[in-house]
């Protein structure tokens, strides 16, 4: 809900932005108090045939955005950096197609790491992890304070990879492991604590069929 809030509140933001644009001066008579002279203000108006044009365009807009597939992820590429998955073709000509889908995770590396502010927060929670493990030698934030941790460099960011199984089916059924997919994720150790069980900042690698996986793994 407070991303949907603040989603409305940029797009009413951004209105205004617009809105205040089109507005044009407009210098009136200003009766005042402390004598009976008048005086002019500058203040801004606008044609109600403009906000009314204004809220069409983004009406059509946001329409156009949802119109089909294409359209929307065209827009995603466009304005947020958005890569489409890369498909993997993991089945022979001959047998039943089998697919699955890869996201790049240094394309996602450099869309996390535009935002300079975040990156601040990873190099400050770096420094202070070394900084409280120098202090006592019994504490342990992560592999960058063990023996082999000692070896990287403090630019160098750890990377965390984990498989999580869903299931598209009722789990209580009968079919329930007939389709399981097989979700590959990953997360950076160096953000800070408060920030670990946060959505946003667990990033999707590859999807497969569970089965399809196993199979795999079996013949190697």
């Amino acid at each position: 809900m407070n991303i949907i809030s603040d989603y409305i509140i940029t797009l009413m933001q951004n209105i205004e932005i617009i809105l205040e644009k089109k507005a044009f001066d407009c210098y009136a008579n200003s009766h005042s108090s402390v004598s009976t002279s008048f005086r002019k203000e500058n203040k801004k108006i606008i044609e109600f045939d403009h906000v009314k044009n204004t809220f069409n365009d983004i009406r059509d807009k946001i329409k156009s955005i949802t119109k089909n597939e294409y359209q929307f992820i065209k827009q995603c590429e466009d304005y947020f950096d958005y890569n489409s998955p890369e498909e993997i073709v993991g089945s022979s000509p001959n047998e039943f197609p089998e697919n699955s889908y890869f996201l790049p995770v240094d394309k996602t590396l450099l869309s996390m790491l535009k935002y300079q502010p975040f990156v601040t927060r990873i190099l400050e929670n770096i420094q202070n992890q070394h900084t409280a493990a120098e202090h006592d030698d019994d504490l342990m934030f992560s592999i960058r304070n063990g023996h082999h941790g000692n070896r990287l460099d403090q630019d160098t960011l750890l990377i965390q990879l984990y498989l999580d199984d869903i299931s598209l089916t009722n789990p209580l059924g009968s079919k329930r492991d007939l389709h399981k997919l097989c979700m590959v994720y990953f997360t950076l150790e160096d953000i800070p604590d408060e920030c670990r069980s946060k959505i946003d900042f667990i990033q999707l690698v590859g999807i497969c069929e569970s089965k399809f996986l196993k199979v795999k793994s079996h013949y190697i």
